[in-house]
């Protein structure tokens, strides 16, 4: 009865969220309809920087969730490693060292950033200080370059740590399980990892990946601070068209928004088909 009860909730739960996020939808494409009618999309398709930025923001969340995916592999991979030779209690220290950037708010981290990478910033200055280079105007561009590499960087010092905190206690929950069935079977550690650890965590890699890619094709305060005048990611085309535009150019960017929710909404639907067809094909 009690498991009934518990069903009932959890329907009821994810039917309130859907209506939010339905309506949500619904209110924004309304209010971008506003001011300017189906005229406020037509325009956006006609302009070259609408889709300059959107290039841009698919481009930043590719290569972000490529390399996030890649190096939390390998440190979750360090981990496990470690893992077999120290105690649990010194490894999980260094993961919490790992996993401490959540801590900071994007809108610090993208000072951080700035501080540690522009040219005559942290790096900059202990490059000239050792002789690396002669003069801060040598250092590499890193803030406000036509390629994002201050961005990326931003971003994967803040999504690299929330897929370990995802990861992490998948790779606790194995070793516990079946460590010790792979030692009657004489498997070696790499062995181990690569075909029992690795094949558990499919699913939060998956999902984490997801939400990596979600959060920077759309995030707005590491590409407004570190990212370049032209052209700029789709948030922040938005939100200067809003904000310091004319008046008559806000439902162009309230349809900017509302096209970014949508694709974020597409990928989502398309991550999780593929995502159900890969359950079904492993059971």
């Amino acid at each position: 009865m009690s498991k009934i009860k518990e069903n009932k909730m959890t329907y009821i739960g994810t039917i309130f969220m859907i209506v939010l996020i339905l309506s949500g939808i619904v209110k924004g494409f309304m209010e971008s309809l506003k001011r300017g009618g189906w005229n406020n999309y037509r325009n956006l398709f006609r302009g070259q920087e609408f889709y300059d930025s959107l290039f841009l923001s698919l481009k930043l969340g590719i290569i972000t969730t490529v390399l996030v995916g890649l190096l939390s592999l390998l440190l979750i991979y360090f981990l496990y490693m470690i893992s077999n030779k120290y105690s649990i209690k010194r490894v999980r220290i260094l993961k919490n060292i790992i996993i401490s950037p959540i801590l900071f708010p994007y809108i610090v981290a993208a000072f951080c950033m700035g501080m540690l990478l522009m040219q005559s910033g942290i790096l900059g200055r202990i490059a000239y200080g050792l002789g690396i280079i002669s003069q801060m105007s040598e250092f590499p561009q890193l803030v406000n370059d036509k390629y994002g590499i201050g961005i990326v960087i931003g971003y994967l010092w803040k999504t690299i740590p929330f897929m370990i905190l995802m990861l992490y206690p998948v790779l606790e929950k194995v070793k516990d399980k079946w460590y010790d069935l792979g030692n009657i079977y004489n498997a070696t550690e790499k062995q181990f990892f690569f075909y029992v650890v690795f094949p558990m965590m499919k699913n939060a890699i998956m999902t984490g990946l997801f939400i990596v890619f979600a959060y920077s094709f759309s995030a707005f305060e590491l590409p407004y601070f570190l990212g370049q005048t032209y052209p700029k990611t789709l948030s922040v085309y938005s939100y200067l068209r809003y904000a310091k535009g004319p008046f008559e150019e806000r439902g162009e960017a309230l349809a900017a928004n509302f096209i970014l929710t949508l694709i974020v909404i597409m990928i989502g639907t398309v991550a999780c088909y593929f995502y159900n067809k890969l359950k079904q094909r492993e059971g």
